[in-house]
C-alpha cells in the first residue's frame, strides 16, 4: 500500500494504491460520506488485487484530502468533474471498473454518466439515485445541517466531535448503520479496522461534511441513469437501515446491463456483517466481466 498526494483544481487529494505495477484494468474505490479512502479494508482489497492496479481515492473536502479556500457548489457536475480527474491523473487515458459504496456509489454512477468512455464497468453498493436521506443519524444530519442554520451547523460539529473521541463511542454510533451490530462487531480483526480509518475520520471537517449534506439534498440523477450502458453489478442488503433493497430496484429498472444481487440478513456495512456472502457475489461478477 502506499499513499497519494496530489492537488487538483485548488483540491488537496489523497488515494491509497494497491498493487499499482500490476497489468490488468485498474479498479477505483470511493469511500461513502463522513468516511475516507481508509474505509476499504485491506483484507477485502486482497479480492480485488488480482484483476488489476487498486486505487482508493477521496471524495474531496474528506481528510486527508481537503476544499480549496474559496467556496464550491457540490453537485453533479462537482462530482463528476472531481471523480473523473482523479481517475485521469492516476490512470491517465485507461478505462476503469469502478466501485463504489453508499454516496461513493452515487459518486460513481453520475461519474458513469458523465463520462462513459471512462468506465469500463460498475459495481454500486448500498447507494441510491439522489442524495436526500431520511433514516437514522444520517438523515438528522442532513436535516440539521439544511433546516438549522448556525444551530444545526454547531451541533452537527459537536456530534461529530464524539464520535471520534475514542474507539468506544464509535463504535456505539457505527452501530446505527448495522442490522445486526453483534456479527458486525465480531468480524476478524474489526478493532484494527477502525483503528486503521479512525485516525482520518478524528480530522474530517465539519463544515466541509455539513456542506456535502446541504449539496446532497438537492440531488436527484434518476432520470439520467439509463444513459449509463456498461456492465454493473447492484449489491444492496436485504436489511440495510439506509438504504432499501427499493433503491436498487429502482437503479436496476433504469439501467440496461445491470444485475441486482440481495444480501439476506445485514446492514449498510455488509462486508463485515455477512463477509462470505458478499464475497461470494463479488468474485463470481468480476470473473464473468473483467
Amino acid at each position: 500500500m502506499k499513499q497519494i498526494d496530489f492537488d487538483i483544481d485548488g483540491h488537496h487529494l489523497f488515494c491509497l494504491g494497491y498493487n499499482t505495477d500490476a497489468d490488468g484494468t485498474p479498479i477505483i474505490l470511493i469511500h461513502g460520506l463522513l468516511s475516507n479512502p481508509y474505509f476499504w479494508w485491506t483484507e477485502h482489497v486482497k479480492l480485488f488485487e488480482k484483476y488489476g492496479p487498486v486505487y482508493a481515492i477521496s471524495l474531496p473536502g474528506h481528510f486527508p484530502s481537503s476544499f480549496p479556500k474559496n467556496n464550491l457548489k457540490i453537485d453533479e457536475k462537482f462530482f463528476a468533474k472531481m471523480i473523473s480527474k482523479q481517475i485521469r491523473y492516476l490512470v491517465g487515458d485507461r478505462s476503469v471498473i469502478l466501485i463504489g459504496h453508499s454516496t461513493g456509489g452515487e459518486a460513481g454512477l453520475i461519474a458513469a454518466i458523465y463520462h462513459p468512455e471512462m468506465v469500463e464497468s460498475l459495481i454500486i453498493m448500498s447507494a441510491k439515485s439522489h442524495g436526500r436521506v431520511t433514516e437514522g443519524i444520517f438523515g438528522f444530519f442532513q436535516f440539521i445541517n439544511c433546516r438549522l442554520g448556525f444551530l444545526g451547523r454547531w451541533l452537527f460539529a459537536s456530534i461529530a466531535k464524539a464520535n471520534s473521541f475514542s474507539r468506544t463511542v464509535h463504535k456505539y454510533l457505527l452501530s446505527d448503520v448495522a442490522y445486526d451490530k453483534s456479527a458486525m462487531f465480531s468480524y476478524p480483526d474489526f478493532d484494527a479496522y477502525i483503528d486503521f480509518y479512525l485516525p482520518a475520520h478524528k480530522k474530517l471537517n465539519s463544515k466541509s461534511m455539513g456542506d456535502y449534506f446541504k449539496g446532497l439534498y438537492e440531488i436527484d440523477f434518476t432520470d439520467k441513469l439509463s444513459e449509463i450502458k456498461c456492465p454493473v453489478l447492484l449489491l444492496y442488503s436485504e436489511n440495510d437501515p439506509y438504504t432499501s433493497v427499493d433503491d436498487g430496484e429502482l437503479i436496476n429498472k433504469h439501467i440496461v446491463q445491470s444485475e441486482l444481487q440481495i444480501i439476506p440478513k445485514s446492514g449498510h456495512l455488509f462486508m463485515f456483517e455477512t463477509p462470505e456472502a458478499s464475497q461470494k457475489i463479488l468474485t463470481s461478477w468480476l470473473e464473468k466481466t473483467v
